[in-house]
């Protein structure tokens, strides 16, 4: 249940932190802001899985919980804290940011998008 709420909660929130970044900035007038601040998102999130990567193994070996060697609540519990405060800033922040309301049916818009893709890989694939 747990890997099944940190899955959720990565896939919900993850992809829409660029997009919501992008809504900050005001374009033309403020790309060199835009592309900074999408550069330090990428950096931030890409650091953030290589910290996880390497300090997790060794705190679960490290420490012991409930009588077993490993202690995985406390990885788990870690990424949950992570989790509550990255939500909480943002739920916090909401007063000061910029709230687009997307335009049109982004399913639609996406199920294009893919449609046109795979049109454009046959053709090149069949060479029309």
């Amino acid at each position: 249940i747990s890997l099944l709420l940190i899955s959720f909660g990565l896939g919900c929130l993850e992809p829409n932190l660029p997009a919501y970044s992008g809504d900050q900035y005001r374009l033309p007038l403020e790309t060199r802001g835009f592309s900074l601040c999408i550069g330090l998102l990428f950096v931030m999130q890409n650091a953030g899985r290589v910290i996880a990567l390497v300090f997790s193994p060794m705190l679960r070996s490290n420490t012991q919980c409930f009588g077993g060697t490993d202690c995985y609540p406390l990885i788990y519990g870690i990424f949950f804290i992570v989790k509550i405060v990255a939500i909480a800033s943002l739920v916090m922040g909401r007063k000061y940011a910029v709230v687009k309301e997307p335009s049109g049916n982004m399913f639609v818009k996406v199920c294009g998008c893919i449609w046109v893709s795979f049109i454009k890989l046959g053709a090149s694939l069949w060479n029309f």
